[in-house]
């Protein structure tokens, strides 16, 4: 984030453990050194310990990445809250070794063979076993067992035990007395001073920076050495967040200002100044996702029209709906007496030309009238109409009519699709449901043919696309119904997408 602005290669305080930013103070050195000659001079038991974020997984990874003496094969045990057995079988895993025996006895004897051999190929074993104060006293008692595998003069494997002062007072434990006075070579990590806390900023700064130019003032230098009470990896946090500070007030070097800030916000219980940049951050980043699943989900509503029931007024396309009206008139067949044909054809009356038109029940007034679904007949009878079919007739709408009234008479269309089986073939044909009295409305086609009244316009509702549309205005769904409508309405780019609420031209279908 602030790299350029302080001329930096890269971030200088992590709180992550980095060796290649590893600073000696006079009790890291000795720590560190007492590692090397411990392991070296095979002593067996090691131990070092130190308070949290003082650097001592730190100083044993810095071991561990340095050139070796010897071979050395190193064990790195990261969770020590594990049982013996447990222990020494990741102990021969890491050693890319199948124990002969699940047996605790056996699985120490067989690497006891094992450790000989590494030794007679001057190769070191080291066991490293971090947050060693956690480690059940048991494990730990039979941790000694291991320290008995050795030759006369050396111990075939090393065992460097890193804890916080908690550790100290694990080892005091009665139980573990033969355990701690196997311990060879011990080592205490200790806070760093004020001047060695500025010291180790400098340092970690030379090391990051291309220029070597100071981040920091030297009040605010002191002031974070101060507050930090020694502790490095305190030090790297509130190093980083005056550094963010100083970025954001364009201050370089950083000032006593900045880091007295960043103090009062890791001191009180709300939200740090670091902390608030990662809400609005985490903020944007959750607006972006929900706009993205609203617009997502519109598009998914436009593209996939709603499924029809059996009182929908609202049409569909006849071949997506003749599996599901199959299975709701078969069902409907079984709770009326008659055959499903004569239960139909009860609500059906034929024009001259075998089109189906509502037939009023008794007793029934003209805007009672239901539309059924119908069954799916078989599908050696079943021939699907394909060319267009006459498009619906409507009331004569006057030139002089408001274009209100021309969006209230598009609102109040609607159709079901029918299918009917009657014979070898089947004729489909929309059903328009009656409109309200005195309202404008769209009339069943009478035998002198459809009235119509082109051009119109029509306000599109939530889940159409032209296909249902063109179904709704002309009788079909027919891409050259389509590609009608798209030529006088330029801004429709896509017929499967179009907006609820925008406004389209439906003219006179002139078949070329």
């Amino acid at each position: 984030m602030y790299l350029a602005f302080y001329g930096l290669k890269k971030e200088p305080f992590h709180t992550t453990p980095d060796p290649n930013f590893l600073y000696l103070s006079p009790t890291h050195k000795e720590a560190l050194g007492a590692i090397i000659y411990g392991i070296e001079q095979r002593k067996g038991f090691i131990a070092i310990t130190g308070e949290v974020g003082v650097g001592k997984t730190t100083i044993i990874r810095a071991y561990l990445e340095r050139p070796a003496t010897r071979k050395q094969k190193t064990i790195y045990i990261f969770n020590p809250v594990v049982s013996f057995q447990a222990l020494l079988s990741t102990i021969f895993r890491s050693l890319e070794v199948e124990p002969k025996h699940h047996d605790q006895p056996e699985m120490v004897n067989q690497l006891h063979e094992i450790l000989i051999e590494e030794y007679r190929s001057n190769s070191t074993v080291v066991l490293v076993i971090d947050e060693a104060q956690n480690m059940p006293v048991e494990t730990l008692e039979n941790l000694r067992m291991l320290s008995n595998l050795e030759t006369v003069a050396d111990k075939l494997i090393q065992i460097v035990l890193i804890g916080q002062p908690e550790l100290n007072t694990l080892l005091d434990d009665p139980k573990l007395k033969a355990l701690k006075q196997r311990i060879a070579l011990r080592s205490t990590i200790c806070p760093l001073t004020p001047k060695e806390s500025q010291a180790y900023i400098e340092h970690r700064v030379n090391l990051a920076s291309h220029t070597g130019h100071p981040l920091f003032t030297s009040d605010a230098m002191k002031l974070l050495a101060q507050k930090s009470q020694g502790i490095p990896r305190r030090l790297n946090i509130l190093c980083d967040n005056a550094l963010i500070t100083g970025y954001g007030r364009q201050k370089n070097p950083a000032t006593v200002s900045e880091v007295r800030e960043i103090l009062a916000d890791l001191d009180s219980k709300g939200p740090s100044l670091l902390s608030r940049w990662q809400f609005l951050a985490a903020a944007a980043l959750l607006l972006a996702l929900a706009s993205f699943f609203i617009v997502f989900s519109f598009s998914a509503n436009q593209q996939v029209p709603s499924e029809p029931t059996i009182n929908s007024h609202e049409s569909r396309p006849i071949e997506e709906n003749s599996l599901k009206n199959d299975t709701e008139i078969r069902k409907l067949s079984q709770n009326q007496p008659g055959s499903t044909s004569d239960h139909i054809e009860g609500h059906l009356e034929f024009n001259k030309e075998n089109q189906p038109i509502p037939r009023q029940a008794k007793n029934q007034s003209p805007n009672n009238t239901t539309a059924l679904a119908s069954p799916l007949p078989d599908s050696e009878n079943t021939e699907t109409l394909n060319n267009p079919t006459s498009p619906l007739s409507s009331s004569q709408i006057n030139s002089e009519n408001s274009d209100s009234d021309s969006l209230k008479l598009a609102n109040k269309s609607a159709e079901k699709s029918i299918v009917l089986p009657s014979g070898p073939q089947t004729s489909i044909q929309t059903i328009a449901s009656p409109p309200d009295q005195g309202d404008p409305e769209f009339q069943v086609p009478s035998d002198n043919g459809p009235t119509k009244t082109f051009p119109r316009t029509r306000l599109v509702k939530k889940g159409e696309n032209l296909s249902r549309i063109t179904t709704e205005i002309y009788g079909s769904n027919d891409p050259a119904y389509v590609n009608w409508v798209r030529e006088h309405n330029s801004e429709i780019t896509n017929p499967d997408f179009i907006l609820p609420g925008q406004q389209i031209i439906l003219p006179e279908y002139v078949k070329e």
